[in-house]
């Protein structure tokens, strides 16, 4: 029933009132009528918590870690990530950005490593210093697209804009390849 929806001859609601014998979610049953909304969620959270902390009180002078901050998750999004979500393809071109590289064009596989003239690297980074010969972000140098010059920098942004995570990107933003321009 977790994952199914509230109404429905399969519905949350439904198999509450057939089988379940806690008085909570009787009250439950009763509040939520037919919508079960995040905003009803929200409420009969905070409606739990104030009857737990009135059968359990806090003692007097007790300092608590918990902090109403929400903690900041941070996880690092690689090419695996991406072609999980769906962002990327595996099997994909990845062009270089500079056109004295052009003929030098990666294939992403399914494992999320870069393929380069037969050589597969763990990092996008990894296989962009191959093909320079010096130390070059390889989310500022593949496109992903000539035409619009998408990178893959610009993939992992909107994947992470996408999911609302809190990512650590590999590189700074501002480690490009210097001759750039």
């Amino acid at each position: 029933m977790s994952n199914g929806p509230w109404l429905g001859s399969d519905g949350k609601r439904r198999g509450l009132e057939a089988n379940d014998v806690l008085m909570l979610n009787r009250h439950l049953l009763e509040k939520a009528g037919e919508e079960w909304t995040d905003d009803a969620i929200q409420a009969r959270t905070q409606e739990l918590v104030r009857l737990v902390t009135q059968i359990w009180p806090v003692t007097p002078n007790h300092k608590s870690g918990v902090t109403t901050a929400r903690p900041r998750l941070r996880k690092k999004i690689d090419l695996l990530d991406l072609i999980t979500g769906g962002a990327l393809e595996p099997g994909m071109a990845l062009f270089p950005r500079r056109q004295k590289y052009s003929h030098r064009v990666a294939t992403l596989l399914p494992d999320g490593r870069v393929e380069v003239d037969g050589m597969a690297f763990s990092s996008p980074s990894d296989a962009a210093s191959a093909i320079t010969g010096k130390r070059t972000s390889g989310w500022w140098f593949f496109l992903t697209d000539q035409g619009s010059e998408r990178s893959l920098r610009s993939v992992r942004r909107d994947y992470i804009d996408a999911m609302a995570v809190d990512a650590q990107d590999d590189e700074p933003d501002d480690d490009v390849d210097e001759d750039e321009g």
